[in-house]
């Protein structure tokens, strides 16, 4: 029997044949039973949730989070039917204490499983959500740094350039020097050689 949040809202029992009081307790513990398979099936689908909330790339959380947000509301909606349900059968609890007893236990433990369900689910998405944020500043801080570094070594490598640029410069108005001064000499020996009265 597929049971969704509306079918939990239109749920209506029979009464039971002429003379008997209460709800037709067939129909009752079938609902019960369904109701019980859906609870299990929510339970592993949170819990396969759960186990890919932790493992999820950070552009899939909020997917999951959407998605369990969706499965907290149907459970929401289950818990008030059931809670709907246990006051139905504590109406009837005089006529009917054995079924009542077993629909009292049932409830408890679907309710307290319910809670426990949400509370782990809510502390895996917090937990998740503190880790992606962790893992951001860690990366800003990282690329921060690196961007320094970087910074640091090119001032370094700008400063050694000048530095070879400036020697390079002076060596080179040296050998100018040196050259012109030669080229002056030759001239001069050169004007002697054509006019030695010069």
């Amino acid at each position: 029997m597929s049971l969704t949040p509306p079918d939990l809202n239109e749920v209506a029992f029979r009464r039971p044949p002429t003379g008997r009081p209460g709800y037709d307790e067939n129909q009752v513990d079938d609902f019960l039973d369904a109701l019980h398979h859906r609870f299990t099936e929510l339970t592993a689908q949170n819990r396969e949730l759960r186990e890919q909330l932790h493992e999820a790339p950070e552009q899939e959380a909020a997917f999951l989070t959407a998605h369990l947000r969706q499965l907290r509301d149907e459970q929401a909606m289950a818990e008030q039917r059931a809670r709907r349900l246990q006051l139905e059968l504590d109406e009837a609890r005089a006529d009917v204490s054995g079924m009542v007893a077993m629909a009292q236990r049932t409830a408890d433990n679907y309710l307290r499983d319910a809670e426990h369900t949400a509370d782990a689910l809510l502390t895996a998405a917090r937990t998740k959500a503190d880790q992606l944020t962790s893992e951001a500043a860690i990366k800003a801080s990282t690329i921060e740094s690196d961007a320094r570094h970087r910074h640091a070594q090119a001032m370094s490598a700008i400063t050694a350039d000048r530095a070879a640029a400036l020697q390079d410069i002076d060596r080179l108005e040296s050998a100018a020097r040196t050259l012109l001064t030669g080229m002056h000499e030759q001239a001069r020996r050169r004007l002697q050689k054509l006019d030695p009265l010069a």
